[in-house]
């Protein structure tokens, strides 16, 4: 009975260390540079936008893959990735999705990478600082 318990409270907790991992990672994302959170390769796009479709909230994306369309949701979290400027990354909007600009993006479906979970968006420096870009 005591080994029971013991084995209840060792998943319990293995779980719980496995959950507050995965909200640490979810909850700091936005400070991490494009191409630099881990576990990620394998479930995020890099690549350059080629065309954005604000009417139904979606970019083209050209990367090592072949280009493709994603959608952006309300869900879609955005941010702006301005570690080259040695600034503090802010939270974008869909609007901050220009032609040209290069982005990080994971996937709410890895396999159909239809729809955006998250995108980063790098400010390029040519931009002022605080030019088009601003934190909520």
């Amino acid at each position: 009975m005591a080994r029971l318990a013991l084995r209840s409270a060792s998943l319990i907790t293995l779980l719980a260390l496995g959950a507050s991992t995965a909200l640490a990672q979810r909850e700091t994302e936005r400070y991490i540079p494009i191409g630099q959170s881990p576990g990620v390769s394998q479930t995020a796009t890099i690549g350059v936008i080629e065309a954005v479709n604000a009417a139904d909230r979606s970019i083209r994306v050209a990367g090592r893959e072949a280009a493709h369309w994603v959608r952006l949701t309300d869900r879609t979290r955005i941010w702006l990735d301005r570690t080259h400027l040695a600034q503090t990354n802010l939270i974008g909007g869909f609007r901050d999705c220009e032609v040209g600009r290069t982005v990080e993006i994971r996937y709410e479906d890895p396999v159909s990478r239809a729809v955006a979970a998250w995108i980063k968006i790098a400010v390029p420096a040519a931009v002022a600082p605080d030019a088009d870009v601003r934190s909520r």
